[in-house]
């Protein structure tokens, strides 16, 4: 259930942050049978799956960049609204700004002091966070080459 309406959000979260430039010495990769991207070599990803909640790490080789994506089941019926309040103030960011589609963006500086942009996206069923952190010469490629899995 989370893979079916993560990827649509996932998606819409990558476009927010994306350029669509490319790279090379990228490894195309499919997690979660959910969606598809091309990992630029030497970037470290972590991937933690369980019960209703699945994470991804994806951190440039020297530490100057990360994506962070968390897609969870929305049981508990949150609004976007009060999951992006929740966690701008657990990360000690800005306040949350809500885009067009009612999705919220916020930005935050990272404990090891580096600049960072989230994006929260929640529906009936999902919730969706999207954390670019830093910056790295490979991020646009990065970001904009996310795929939907059908």
């Amino acid at each position: 259930m989370v893979r079916k309406v993560s990827v649509f959000l996932l998606l819409a979260a990558v476009l927010v942050f994306a350029g669509f430039t490319g790279y090379a010495e990228a490894a195309r990769r499919t997690f979660a049978d959910a969606f598809s991207v091309d990992v630029p070599s030497g970037w470290q990803v972590e991937e933690e799956i369980e019960d209703d909640i699945a994470q991804f790490n994806f951190t440039a080789p020297d530490g100057s960049a990360r994506v962070i994506i968390i897609v969870g089941e929305n049981e508990e019926g949150f609004t976007a609204a009060g999951v992006a309040v929740g966690m701008a103030e657990s990360l000690g960011g800005s306040e949350p700004e809500e885009d067009e589609d009612g999705d919220f963006l916020f930005t935050f500086t990272s404990e090891d002091g580096l600049d960072g942009v989230a994006f929260v996206s929640v529906d009936e069923e999902t919730i969706l966070t999207f954390l670019k952190i830093g910056d790295h010469p490979q991020m646009d490629g990065f970001l904009g080459s996310f795929e939907s899995v059908e």
